[in-house]
């Protein structure tokens, strides 16, 4: 049995891209009820997974991305989606 180590990033929030992303989305969101057509929600869920995908590809963000509180930009996604 050998050992595994996996590496985390743990990342600002403020500062790292993806997460950066996300808020913009999620300010996006809170408009959504009056502003923003179902449509549009859908586009901007879109726009911003091809956004990230683009971090991801050019190593401008990583999958494994962490916050100080251990929270993945998955764990933030979820939270958009009610």
């Amino acid at each position: 049995m050998g050992a595994n180590l996996v590496y985390y990033n743990v990342v600002n929030t403020q500062t790292a891209p993806a997460f950066q992303l996300m808020s913009v989305l999620e300010i996006a969101l809170q408009f959504r009820g009056s502003m923003i057509p179902e449509c549009d929600t859908s586009r901007l869920f879109g726009e911003c997974s091809s956004r990230i995908r683009h971090l991801y590809q050019t190593g401008k963000a990583g999958p494994k991305d962490l916050t100080p509180q251990g929270q993945s930009i998955l764990h933030s996604s979820s939270f958009l989606v009610k």
